[in-house]
């Protein structure tokens, strides 16, 4: 008899920050004995690393099952789901045992592995979807509209929390449940803080309700955050959409003109441009939602002239018919605005948006946006262009023809026409600068200044433009080079190579001669080869260089730049080929959210943040700091490892280069530790010397940004997230309770707000620490015994109360302790108010008499009396 294997000996389970459990189902063998229904015994000869298997064993006499450690099992056991692989320690990728096989009294030499995979548990949304309201005011938020889930193991519906962290405007999120003592269902205003499960959606428990009778379209939302035991989401929105019934829709006739106002100015809000006209109401009032942009409301006073309300957040419809809200423009240069609003009245509410037109006007002066020395040869002359000479206005509608030059004196020159030198020119516009329209002429001084003075049409600015005047020249001023694939086609733009010249030259009269090369590849100019190109070729982007596909790695030409003759320079233009793998888009494999103790640090390491590439070392994947983290700073261990060896700008082999990422005074951390981490590399993170310091207290997160390059591809705005475990849990009272004179209440499900954002699903459990001294905390399961703890899931479905114990006081308090597993909360106080009842009889504590003279009087007071 033998036996042998049917199925592959491995399984993929998922990890966890606690325990992960699986059932052992994917090991099989079979056997050649006839009767196929022997039992296959299994003796494990190496016990796994990270986790430990167990046996499910009692339970049949109706005592408790319990889970036991094994070192042996059989094929009968796994069919009954009784044999589990409990993963207890670290975080490991795989984990196996060893284990021989035997039937009955026939043994298998053999020792075979069973294998263990662990994958990533990720907690992903399956589906968010707005919520439409046609007609109707309250409806369910059910799992068909928003689903979280775990994969690839799913997790219990009740154990999906989410977590409001806004909560919605027009309506009301509540949650409706019974329990089997009050079989009516009773609901839970939801308020921010508060949370609700996918089991609560799965259920349709979760409703929306609008505040008022909607007369209009209304978009709601509110914001979550969806948690499990060791996962956490980034926040995220869910939209409502009202869409009002015909008797709404025609019950409201709605005015809602758009107002027109001068730049900088103040308009009026009158009943043409807002009214709402319905019978259902008579006095609105409107709630601004979301306030003007470029400006603010005020209300003013009755005389119309002092403000009643400055930036006012509502009005009302008395106010507008009395013309007393006015919208103020802040003379920014926007040309339009608008505010949201809801007006409310009784059983009433309409949602909409004001819009406001901004009629700009001129009110900038022109401003010097191109400073450079003028260049000309001596005693000739040359075309004045808006390379040389450029003012620009704020103004967003002013254009080029509307900035006016008048020039004063020239010393060494004059300015004339280019189309008809012999006529000066004394004023000109930004346009015929742009368009090459004026032409210099030197003569005297080598150098000079010319006096401007510029307008708008209203503002006036004077400016000077310096004149130099020197021999025919010719300068290469930027030949940054060339990356191309191999066996690919680049451009070569003026952005890689360009000339400066005093000479009266420009594109086509300014001609690149190529004296030698490429050697490797060919040069063209709209796709024909040539040895001779123009500047107007580089500033268009005719000119590109075609590699040949072999296996060079450089390639080059020499050329001469020549300017209408006059002038001349000669230069060599570098060329480098990658493979066209080099192109590949550079791979983020790890970007994990890391989580570090307040004042503490972390490292930064390849499990949490790796960007790779297939054909490039990690030492050359570089990181530059965008923006560096606000809660702490980051740090290599041996400091002297990379900062120090990178210029201040770096040019990559695209041709892009990048200057020093931001100051480091923008960020308060930097002020104190200036030598803050800038740059760095991949390498440094897969040696795990990359540090994060946590160093401002209370704060509950932090991130940076950073961009990553191989010197080809770059990947920008990659954000490194960190959640900052506190050292404290706050907790508090979210108000006091009030209960009768010898009565009980039940405490609110709301009552206890965890304030430290971390633990705000963690605290489970609540320790009483201080007992009320007039009264007794109760559990509705126990109400003869008063309780030292209770749960949080026991305080929200109320089987918590309060009972006084009728003495006369006027107030108790008592206080409590939050715990998320072993950490506890510093204490919050509950206070307690006692509404006294009358419910003793009157007492006579004091009858003495009163003696006086016949005739007399005298003043009967308490002391005689009481």
């Amino acid at each position: 008899m033998e036996s042998r294997p049917v199925l592959p000996p491995s399984s993929e389970y998922p990890p966890s920050n606690s325990c992960s459990v699986s059932s052992i189902t994917r090991l099989s063998f079979t056997t050649n004995a006839e009767d196929q229904g022997l039992e296959v015994r299994y003796d494990v000869t190496q016990a796994p690393q990270y986790g430990v298997l167990q046996r499910l064993r009692g339970g049949a006499s109706g005592g408790a099952a319990r889970w036991q450690a094994v070192d042996h099992f059989t094929s009968r056991q796994i069919a009954r789901d009784q044999i589990r692989y409990l993963h207890t320690t670290g975080e490991p990728e795989h984990d196996l045992f060893k284990f021989k096989v035997s039937v009955m009294e026939a043994r298998n030499p053999t020792v075979y592995d069973f294998r263990i995979k662990f994958v990533e548990l990720r907690l992903e949304h399956i589906r968010n979807l707005e919520l439409t309201m046609d007609g109707i005011q309250e409806i369910p938020i059910a799992e068909e509209n928003l689903l979280y889930q775990t994969k690839p193991t799913p997790t219990d519906p009740s154990r999906i929390v989410y977590h409001l962290l806004r909560s919605t405007r027009y309506g009301a999120l509540s949650i409706w449940r019974s329990d089997s003592s009050n079989p009516k269902q009773q609901h839970r205003r939801l308020q921010p803080g508060d949370t609700f499960t996918q089991r609560d959606l799965t259920d349709s428990r979760l409703r929306y309700k609008l505040h008022h009778r909607t007369y209009s379209r209304a978009h709601d939302e509110f914001q979550f955050r969806v948690t499990t035991p060791d996962l956490s989401t980034e926040p995220a929105v869910f939209s409502i959409a009202h869409i009002p019934g015909p008797d709404e829709y025609s019950a409201v006739t709605a005015t809602v003109e758009r107002l027109e106002v001068l730049e900088g100015g103040r308009a009026t809000i009158m009943r043409r441009h807002l009214h709402l006209q319905t019978d259902r109401v008579f006095d609105v009032s409107y709630n601004v939602t979301r306030g003007p942009h470029h400006g603010h409301l005020d209300v003013l006073d009755s005389t119309l002239t002092e403000t009643l309300r400055h930036n006012a957040s509502w009005f009302d419809s008395r106010e507008i018919a009395a013309e007393k809200l006015v919208y103020v423009h802040d003379d920014s240069e926007s040309k339009r605005d608008s505010f949201h609003f809801v007006a409310l009245g009784d059983n009433f509410q309409y949602v909409g948006v004001f819009h406001i037109e901004i009629v700009l006007k001129n009110d900038n002066t022109p401003t010097r946006a191109v400073n450079r020395v003028f260049r000309v040869v001596s005693g000739g002359e040359r075309l004045l262009t808006g390379r040389d000479l450029r003012y620009e206005d704020e103004d967003i509608d002013s254009r080029p023809s509307e900035i006016i030059y008048t020039r004063r004196g020239i010393p060494n020159g004059s300015l004339v026409s280019a189309s008809d030198p012999s006529k000066p020119v004394f004023e000109f516009s930004q346009e015929d600068l742009n368009e090459g329209r004026v032409l210099f002429r030197h003569e005297g001084e080598d150098y000079g200044k010319i006096g401007l003075w510029i307008t708008d049409g209203q503002f006036y600015a004077n400016g000077i433009l310096e004149v130099r005047a020197s021999p025919p020249f010719v300068e290469i001023t930027n030949a940054t080079g060339l990356v191309v694939r191999r066996g690919g086609i680049a451009t070569i733009t003026s952005y890689n190579l360009s000339v400066e010249t005093n000479v009266n030259a420009f594109g086509e009269q300014v001609q690149y001669l190529v004296e030698d090369g490429p050697r490797h590849g060919r040069l063209e100019v709209l796709g024909r080869s040539a040895d001779k190109f123009t500047e107007r070729d580089l500033e268009e982007g005719r000119l590109t260089y075609r590699h040949d596909g072999t296996g060079a790695v450089r390639d080059h030409f020499q050329y001469r730049v020549e300017a209408r003759g006059e002038a001349s320079v000669e230069g060599r233009f570098d060329i480098r080929i990658f493979p066209a793998s080099y192109w590949e888009p550079l791979v983020v494999t790890s970007n994990r959210t890391l989580e570090v103790e307040e004042s503490t640090s972390v490292c930064i390491c390849s499990n949490a943040l790796k960007v790779m590439h297939p054909q490039i070392p990690p030492g050359d994947i570089t990181f530059f700091v965008q923006k560096p983290p606000m809660n702490g700073y980051l740090e290599i261990e041996d400091n002297n490892a990379i900062t120090d060896d990178f210029p201040d700008e770096v040019t990559f082999l695209d041709g892009e280069s990048s200057a020093p990422p931001p100051s480091p005074s923008s960020n308060p951390i930097s002020s104190v530790f200036q030598d803050e981490v800038t740059l760095f590399d991949q390498s440094l993170i897969d040696d795990s010397r990359l540090q994060y310091i946590q160093a401002v207290a209370n704060a509950t997160d932090d991130h940076f940004v950073l961009d990553a390059t191989n010197g080809i591809s770059w990947l920008r705005g990659l954000v490194v997230k960190l959640v900052v475990v506190p050292k404290n849990i706050f907790i508090s009272s979210s108000g006091d309770i009030s209960v009768t004179e010898g009565g009980s209440v039940t405490l609110p499900g709301n009552l206890l707000v965890v304030l430290t954002g971390y633990y705000a699903g963690r605290v489970q459990e609540y320790r009483v620490v201080q007992q009320p001294s007039a009264g007794t905390l109760r559990a509705t399961h126990r109400p003869g015994k008063a309780v030292d703890k209770f749960t949080k899931k026991q305080l929200e479905e109320g089987q918590i109360l309060y009972q006084h114990d009728g003495s006369e006081t006027m107030e108790d308090e008592f206080a409590v302790m939050g715990r998320a597993g072993e950490k506890e909360s510093i204490a919050a106080t509950v206070r307690i108010v006692v509404i006294p009842v009358n419910d003793e009889p009157p007492k006579l504590t004091n009858n003495t008499g009163l003696e006086l003279w016949e005739g007399a009087s005298a003043t009967v007071t308490n002391s005689h009396l009481e």
